[in-house]
C-alpha cells in the first residue's frame, strides 16, 4: 500500500496537465522518465479519475433532451391508437435507453489512455500488489474492455491479484472492494477473473460478497462453483 504522506517531486504536480500537449506515448514516456512509479502512479491515477468523472459539456441539456424524448415515446404507446404510432413510440423508449446506459459508462479519454500505457509500461512482468488498489480505482471508471491500454493493465492487475497476501487483502479500502464486487456481478466478467475476485474478497473478509458467491455456486464453470463455496466457508 502507499504511504499516506509521501514526498513531493518538483515538477510532479503538474505532470498530468502536461500530458495535454503530448501526442504519443513515446512523448508521454519521456515527459515521466524523472518521476519514480510510487510517486507518479497514485498522483496519474487520481486526476485519470477526476477527468473521467468530469461533467461533460453539455450533459445536462443532452439529460433534458433524452427525458423529453422518453416521455413523447411513452405517450404514442398509450394513447395512439394507431399501431404504427405505438411501435414507433416503444422504438423512442429503446433508443432511449440504450443510449442513456451507454453514456454512463464513461469512454476513456486520451490522456486516460496515455495514464493506462505509462503505467502498463512501468508495472508488465512485475507483481507488486501494493498498485493493484490503485489500478482497480482507475479500471473501475473506465471501460477497460474498449481499449487496449486498458485491456493490458487490466490482464496485468488479475495476474498480480493472487499474489495479494491475506494481511494486504484485509486493508483494501472499502471503495476498491466495492469496485472488485462489481465486477464480480457483471456478464463481461471471465470465469477465470470471477476465481481470483472470489478468493481475493474472501481472504479481505469481505462480508458483503457471501450472497455473490452463494449465485455463483450455479455459475456453469466448475472452478467458479468451487471458488464460490471456499470463499462461503471462509467467510462463515
Amino acid at each position: 500500500m502507499f504511504q499516506d504522506q509521501q514526498q513531493e517531486i518538483p515538477g510532479h504536480r503538474h505532470f498530468f496537465e502536461r500530458l495535454k500537449s503530448v501526442e504519443t506515448f513515446a512523448e508521454a514516456e519521456k515527459l515521466a522518465k524523472p518521476f519514480p512509479t510510487e510517486t507518479l502512479l497514485p498522483e496519474l491515477v487520481k486526476q485519470a479519475i477526476v477527468e473521467q468523472q468530469a461533467p461533460k459539456r453539455f450533459g445536462n441539456a443532452i439529460n433534458i433532451l433524452r427525458i423529453v424524448t422518453l416521455l413523447m415515446g411513452i405517450s404514442l404507446i398509450f394513447i395512439s391508437d394507431r399501431l404504427s404510432s405505438k411501435l414507433f413510440g416503444m422504438l423512442h423508449v429503446f433508443s432511449i435507453t440504450c443510449s442513456y446506459l451507454i453514456s454512463n459508462v464513461p469512454l476513456p479519454t486520451k490522456r486516460t489512455t496515455l495514464v493506462a500505457n505509462l503505467l502498463y509500461a512501468r508495472l508488465r512482468g512485475k507483481h507488486e500488489t501494493f498498485y493493484c488498489p490503485e489500478i482497480i480505482r482507475l479500471l473501475g471508471v473506465t471501460r477497460s474492455r474498449n481499449d487496449s491500454a486498458l485491456q493490458a493493465l487490466r490482464a496485468w492487475l488479475f495476474e498480480t491479484l493472487p499474489y495479494l497476501i491475506e494481511s494486504d487483502a484485509k486493508r483494501l479500502p472499502e471503495d476498491v472492494r466495492g469496485i472488485l464486487r462489481r465486477w464480480l456481478k457483471v456478464r463481461s466478467t471471465s470465469h477465470e477473473e470471477k476465481v481470483v475476485l472470489l478468493l481475493v474478497l474472501a481472504s479481505a473478509g469481505d462480508t458483503a460478497t457471501r450472497p455473490l458467491a452463494q449465485k455463483l455456486l450455479k455459475s456453469p464453470s466448475e472452478h467458479v462453483r468451487e471458488a464460490a463455496q471456499e470463499a462461503i466457508s471462509l467467510l462463515g
